[in-house]
């Protein structure tokens, strides 16, 4: 079984948090996932490709899939 194989009791993190707070605990403590909790809920994980694709986006500017993602969210506040 997975159980054998998986984290007992993995690292979380407020979906409010910060950044960097966020990549702090990534590369102090060497691990490749946060899990985002809210109210004792799981809401998200977030992985070190996350951030790295967030860090990629800040260095070269949005990518069409994320300008038209942001379309989209405009025009359903419309």
């Amino acid at each position: 079984p997975i159980t054998k194989a998986m984290t007992k009791n993995p690292m979380i993190v407020s979906p409010d948090a910060p950044v960097s707070e966020a990549v702090s605990l990534l590369y102090t403590k060497k691990i490749g996932a946060l899990l985002a909790v809210e109210d004792g809920k799981l809401v998200g994980i977030l992985t070190v490709n996350d951030m790295l694709g967030l860090l990629n986006e800040l260095l070269s500017g949005p990518t069409e899939a994320t300008e038209a993602s942001s379309l989209q969210k405009s025009s359903k506040k419309a």
